[in-house]
């Protein structure tokens, strides 16, 4: 089942369903479509990815990733391109991120996070950040944030917590930027 909300009508209406059914899921807009990527189908991983043509009302498969996840983050670094961030794997939290060029329709590999990261948020306002989560241990709160440089293809760790006694360990939220 798939929901979509139009802000000028303050209405949400149904959409068809995805091909795929899935869970704990990644999505993103990119050029006005919705991009839902991964998740869980309740027997295993995927890897798959679907675009919603919000005119049509239909979803398209697109490409795939090189390694089925859930519980990851995902959000635009371009006009064409939106980055797939850690996750889980079914086995371990990832640090791996991959990057979806829709001028092609595929996914070629992102430079890895610093460290493994899944439950956590990724926003972009002109930059990518990758918020908290949950680390290589999946019991491990993470209270880390890392900046995504999309012209280099790298990742840094901010030292935000150093500074900010508000900052603290967390996992299992959203995050949203301000154009």
């Amino acid at each position: 089942m798939a929901e979509r909300f139009d802000p000028v009508a303050d209405r949400i209406s149904m959409c068809k369903p995805m091909s795929t059914p899935r869970f704990a899921l990644a999505s993103s807009v990119l050029k006005g479509s919705i991009i839902c990527i991964g998740g869980f189908d309740g027997q295993k991983h995927l890897a798959s990815s679907e675009r919603l043509d919000p005119r049509a009302g239909r979803w398209h498969d697109i490409g795939e990733m090189r390694k089925p996840r859930a519980n990851f983050s995902a959000c635009s670094i371009s006009e064409h391109e939106l980055i797939a961030v850690g996750g889980y794997s079914g086995e371990e939290c990832v640090a791996e991120c991959e990057i979806l060029d829709m001028r092609n329709g595929k996914w070629r590999p992102g430079s890895p996070l610093t460290q493994p990261r899944a439950f956590g948020a990724a926003v972009g306002s002109g930059q990518v950040y990758a918020i908290g989560g949950l680390g290589q241990d999946v019991s491990m709160y993470l209270d880390t944030v890392e900046l995504y440089d999309a012209q280099l293809d790298a990742w840094r760790e901010l030292d935000l917590c150093a500074t900010d006694p508000s900052c603290f360990k967390r996992a299992f939220f959203a995050a949203v930027a301000r154009a």
